[in-house]
């Protein structure tokens, strides 16, 4: 222990165990081995044992590429014995045998041992067919007979001595100075040659190093006093790695990352191969049928950039296993966060072209919105995200970064900047932006609920918003985290990307495909059915200003309270033959080539249940705000005399309702 601190070795664990335990006993030893964290194993043993403590060290991890272990020469003795799936199990261990004896200890002990144990007629005959002692028995010898020299020198140096002094302790203290086993080499010459001793009584003796092949053992190198004398021989370390180990924690060597041929980098590779298929596939398909009107209907040009922003998902799921490398670190934080803001942020746009069609305040409004300025008004959306990750790129860019798994001994993979706080900084900012265009798009899904389902366009965003607000919501918690080990989160990292990516695929451009295939949708349009619609729509509003007293088109917004979506839509204003109710019913289109027809829910003004009626006028710009109960109206005409017919039926609502309000007030003190 002392010459180990001396080369500032540490020695982080002792453990043993029992040769008839050859379960319970190697599992302990090599659990404690790993809990220490250490990289050099020393065993002294026999093959059997070794053979039970590196079976289970594999399953650990813990005779991998990293490790070094040295053996005693105990496993050596008996190598030949072990079966070749044994000798297989241990490939990699060294073994360290003192080596052959010299001088004329030696050749007596040779002489005696073959003249005693190999002797045919001697009692200590032994069944085996060695002409020398084993290796390890010569090594005891030489100790033994230092010890003995040792003593003696001891014993006689005394003036009195005797044995019981030598027994009783009297001695010790001579005994426990490593000087007293100090010989010249020139005249003590032990069983294994001259030997010498440090000035902490270990023995310093030369050994012959022996590798573990896959068949045989292999003398790579020789202990001397010290020095390692190499062989030429090429050194196989566990794990079969030929490079020399650091002898200490390499975490380049032990970090964990998924690579292409486990089992989730297989599925991230054919997931992102089939995603990029039927993506093409599917742009390939709508090229072909982009005449047909429920493409056209349903903005053609908008779906392809839709399409080609998933590329980017899929492109992700290709480039995630393996090894992180300075190109993946860049992309991984640049392809999700941009297609995440092109694909949303023009969802957002698209449904503020529908929006505009099906709810209005001028009959062509949201005809204004063509497809590229859809395209352009989403895509702005991605520009602060463009913005963060170049701010983060110049300042301090994602790294490849060996981290270690708090509370655990796992090393892993990972892309972080060398500050993390600054990476925090960013990730909270640019994920609180993308809630903000998430919450947009929320939103826009309230607000077109209510477009009729003959149009599909609207469920489908809808559908597709809903479904990533739901998986984000459990997904961003588990893996920021940081409570799940690296294989777990690069699961639910392709799960996520996959699930998402292939929803918006299926629910919002192969369900149009399937629409087109199954003739649900004609493949052109009627002009026939078209002039009927508006023949329709025009005998509809003669109709109506036949049957009311007045009638107007007007932009009309409603404060009621705290309202989200306070804006101006077109709405029919009319007032009753008797003139004791007046109608707000909305516009609405029921496709987009339909003309506007004021149907749907429908706002009724009755006098004589009013309690609170006033108005307030704008000649300037032709508005009128009413407040009804609680409720504030906000009303703009188009044309002067319109508002004033309406403006003196307000006046006199007004002096109506206040009047009879008065008079009731006057009955009630009576």
């Amino acid at each position: 222990m002392q010459v180990a601190r001396d080369l500032d070795i540490e020695v982080l664990v002792r453990t043993s165990f029992y040769e008839n335990d050859l379960v319970d006993g190697p599992k302990k030893a090599v659990d404690l081995v790993k809990e220490s964290d250490a990289r050099v194993v020393l065993f002294f043993g026999f093959s059997t044992e070794i053979v039970s403590v590196i079976s289970y060290a594999k399953q650990v991890g813990v005779y991998s590429r990293g490790f070094v272990w040295i053996c005693s020469e105990g496993v050596a003795i008996d190598y030949n014995r072990l079966s070749s799936e044994s000798k297989k199990l241990i490939q990699g261990t060294l073994i360290f045998l003192p080596k052959e004896g010299q001088g004329p200890e030696y050749d007596r002990m040779i002489t005696s041992y073959q003249d005693s144990i190999l002797n045919t007629t001697s009692p200590y005959r032994l069944n085996n067919t060695l002409s020398i002692p084993m290796p390890f028995s010569m090594n005891y010898a030489s100790c033994l007979d230092l010890l003995v020299r040792g003593i003696d020198r001891v014993y006689k140096a005394q003036a009195n001595a005797s044995l019981d002094a030598l027994t009783n302790g009297t001695y010790q203290a001579k005994l426990k100075v490593p000087s007293s086993f100090q010989f010249d080499n020139n005249t003590v010459i032990t069983p294994t040659g001259h030997v010498s001793l440090d000035w902490n009584g270990e023995r310093i003796g030369e050994y012959s190093i022996y590798n573990a092949g896959e068949t045989d053992i292999v003398d790579v190198a020789t202990w001397s006093n010290g020095n390692v004398i190499l062989s030429g021989e090429l050194i196989t370390y566990p794990g079969g790695s030929t490079a020399k180990p650091l002898g200490r924690i390499d975490p380049s060597e032990l970090a964990g990352y998924v690579s292409s041929t486990d089992g989730f980098g297989v599925l991230s590779l054919a997931l992102g191969i089939i995603g990029i298929v039927l993506v093409t596939v599917v742009i390939l398909l709508f090229i072909k049928y982009r005449k047909h009107k429920l493409l056209v209907s349903s903005s053609f040009h908008v779906s392809i950039f839709l399409l080609s922003v998933l590329y980017l998902n899929f492109l992700q799921l290709i480039i995630m296993p393996g090894i992180p490398t300075s190109s993946f670190c860049k992309a991984d934080t640049t392809l999700l966060v941009l297609s995440f803001s092109l694909f949303y942020g023009n969802l957002i746009a698209k449904s503020v072209r529908l929006y505009k069609i099906f709810y209005v305040i001028k009959t062509n409004g949201g005809n204004k919105w063509t497809d590229r300025k859809v395209i352009l008004f989403g895509s702005l959306f991605a520009i602060i995200n463009i913005i963060l990750i170049i701010i983060w790129n110049t300042i301090d860019n994602p790294s490849p970064m060996i981290l270690k798994r708090p509370g655990t001994k796992d090393y892993f993979w990972t892309c972080r900047s060398q500050s993390a706080s600054f990476q925090s900084t960013m990730l909270t900012t640019i994920l609180l932006y993308c809630g903000i265009i998430l919450l947009g798009n929320l939103m826009m899904a309230v607000k077109t609920r209510g477009i009729p389902s003959k149009f599909q366009e609207t469920k489908t965003i809808g559908l597709s918003v809903y479904n990533l607000a739901i998986v984000l919501i459990f997904a961003i918690p588990t893996l920021v985290s940081q409570s799940l080990d690296y294989q777990s989160a690069f699961a639910i990292k392709v799960i996520v990307i996959a699930y998402c990516s292939f929803f918006n695929l299926f629910t919002m451009f192969l369900h149009k495909l399937f629409l087109i295939y199954s003739n649900t949708y004609s493949s052109g349009t009627s002009t026939k059915g078209a002039q009927s619609e508006n023949v329709e729509s025009k005998m509809a509003q003669e109709e109506i200003g036949r049957m009311y007293k007045s009638f107007s088109k007007v932009s009309l917004k409603i404060t009621s309270g705290f309202s989200m979506f306070n804006e101006y839509r077109l709405f029919a204003l009319i007032l009753n033959q008797d003139s004791k109710s007046i109608y707000l019913m909305p516009f609405m289109r029921a496709t987009v080539e339909d003309q506007l027809q004021s149907s749907g829910h429908c706002t009724a003004w009755v006098l004589p249940t009013l309690k609170v009626f006033t108005c307030a006028k704008n000649e300037a710009s032709l508005s009128v705000n009413v407040v009804v109960e609680s409720t504030k109206y906000h009303i703009k005409f188009n044309e002067k005399d319109q508002y004033q017919n309406w403006v003196n039926i307000f006046e006199l609502w007004q002096t109506k309702v206040s009047t009879a309000d008065s008079f009731s007030t006057k009955l009630l003190n009576k």
